[in-house]
Order: C-alpha cells, then structure tokens, then sequence
C-alpha cells in the first residue's frame, strides 16, 4: 500500500510491503518514477516492513521489488499516487537505511529531487483481548503487521485460548497465524473473503472475514461459531440455547423417579385425579339409587302391596290410586 490511484493530502507516505519465498526473502527496493530510491530487508518475525518518505505535491508512480537469497526477484505492479498537501520545511535528506535483515542497501539517492526518507520509528505491536461477549456477537478488529488479538472458545465449560497473529500484510492479502489448544496454523486470506475455522471442536467453531486491507493494516471481522459454558451449548447454525438433558432424573413414560433415577410406584406424572372423582360420584349414585329405591319399596308396602314377586289385588282403591303415583315416581327416577 497506499493501493493504485490513491490520492492523500499527507505529504509522509509509508510505502508497505510484504514478500515470503522457499529461499527466503533478503530485502526489497523502492523505486518512484522509475528510479531506485531505497532499499530495506525484511522483518523476519512477520516477513513484512515499510519505506517512508516525505514527498513533495505532484503525481508519481511506484513499485517495489523484493530479491531471495538465491537472487530471485519478484515486483509489484506499478502504481500511481497523487499528494495534495501542504509541505512544510523539510530536513536534510537521510542516506542511512534502517531497514532490518538481509544486506540493507543505500538509502535515498541524493540526487532524488522531492524526496526526503524520515528516520523510523520502530513500531510498537499492539496485543488486544477481546471478551466472549464480543466474540459471541462479532467482533470486528484493525490489526497491522505482528499484532495480536487473544479470545477464547469455550468447550465442556472450560475456555480455551486461542492467539490470532497477523503474519504478513500484502497489498490485498493477509497472513495470520491461529494457534490454539489443538496446534497452530498459519493461513492465507485475501480481501472480502471469509473462511470458517475448527480450532477447538471438530465442526467450525470460528467465522473470520476480512473486509479489506488499507495502509498496511487489515480490517477484520471475527465471530466464535459454538461455545458451551456450563450445562447449555449454543447451536453454530441458529444461536439458540440447546439445554442439557439429564436422562437419569427424567424418568420413562412420564413417570416420577426418585433421586437415584428409579421409579417411584403408584400413579403416573399428572396421574388420574379426574378418574377418582368420576369413581366417586358413580359410588355415590348407587347408594343414593339404593336407598330411594328401599324407601319407595317400604311405601308400597305400607299400601298393602305384599312384596313377594307375585301380583296381588288391591281392595282399596284409594291405595290404587297412591301406588300408581309412586310407581310413576320411580319411572321418572
């Protein structure tokens, strides 16, 4: 970076660059209209660096070109920069090139009009932490080359550790490394891609996307695909709370169990209220029908009516007459 056709009002512009090879990268040149302005090794932790310069208004082009030990080279396209700002006094142009390993080289080239290599401070690498709240819901992070993010992933109630490190940092690549309980590994993304990751569980258990790269920095966004704390898991697919079953205390056929997990005899869960109620009232009816059917018997036979089974005559007519109502009595009942 700065990427193709860029335009900035900032008359520093830091230049990145990142290269890897079999044969190790050794160190890079920056060239500006064509011209060789600076040469810089590579760091060797992260296999990235960056030229800067103070730069007059104007338009230029650019490019860099990295050599390996075996005298292999590779360069980038070359690019346009247009700077409109406002220059200030300069200081005197540096020849002195501060760039770690590989064989260094001359810095900017004296005679170079317009251009004035500040002398680097070395940069400080950023290590964040974020919480699982964060990482549960996305997290979205700006690492530059080296920086670090730590979070964890939870599994059978216990969070593991996992280390994000940001390798190397290309034009539109990034190069991290993820170390985590199972290993580490290092892996290559470019920008808009998003990859799911099996740090800890043996299903995806990490979703990264990497929204771009700007100024030697990559714009992330990071989000734990599953997690268990406790007695609950969340679901990678729906982010719903799947609770744990303890079959043991549950019991079959709804019924209760006791604290052992065996079952306790006698009625089932939610058992059969209904039907003692309904037992009851037809136990009732019984003996209530028993005891009105005793009384309309003892009434016939207060009316002459010998109750032996047999039909028999009535003398009195009167008592006919009674004992027609009382039968019709017992119809009704």
């Amino acid at each position: 970076s700065p990427e193709d056709s860029a335009t900035t009002t900032n008359n520093l512009v830091r230049f990145f660059y990142g290269a890897t090879d079999n044969y190790e990268a050794n160190n890079c040149s920056l060239t500006k209209k064509g011209v060789l302005i600076g040469n810089k090794g590579i760091n060797e932790d992260n296999n990235s660096n960056y030229f800067i310069y103070t730069l007059e208004n104007g338009q230029y082009t650019w490019s860099i070109t990295c050599y390996d030990k075996a005298g292999n080279s590779n360069s980038t396209s070359t690019r346009s920069l247009t700077i409109n700002g406002i220059l200030e006094a300069q200081p005197e142009p540096s020849n002195t090139s501060t760039g770690s390993g590989g064989s260094g080289g001359s810095g900017g080239s004296p005679g170079e009009s317009g251009t004035t290599e500040e002398e680097e401070v070395p940069r400080q690498v950023a290590a964040y932490t974020a919480t699982d709240n964060e990482m549960e819901s996305g997290y979205n992070i700006v690492l530059g080359a080296s920086d670090e993010l730590s979070f964890k992933i939870y599994k059978g109630g216990t969070g593991k550790e996992v280390l994000l490190t940001m390798y190397a940092l290309g034009t539109h690549t990034a190069r991290m490394t993820l170390e985590g309980s199972k290993g580490k590994g290092t892996y290559t993304m470019t920008e808009g891609e998003n990859k799911n990751f099996s740090l800890e569980y043996s299903n995806d258990d990490l979703w990264v996307l990497l929204n771009d790269i700007n100024a030697g920095k990559a714009d992330m966004t990071l989000r734990v695909l599953q997690t268990e704390k406790g007695t609950s898991e969340t679901s990678p697919t729906t982010g719903k709370v799947v609770e744990e079953v303890n079959q043991a205390n549950e019991g079959q056929n709804g019924q209760e169990v006791n604290s052992e997990g065996q079952n306790i005899s006698g009625a089932a869960v939610g058992g059969s209220s209904t039907g003692y109620i309904i037992a009851i009232i037809i136990v009732l009816g019984v003996v209530l029908g028993y005891f009105i059917i005793r009384r309309m018997r003892k009434d016939v036979k207060g009316l002459g009516i010998i109750g032996t089974g047999k039909k028999k005559e009535v003398v009195n007519g009167k008592a006919k007459d009674q004992l027609d109502k009382i039968l019709d009595k017992i119809d009704k009942k």
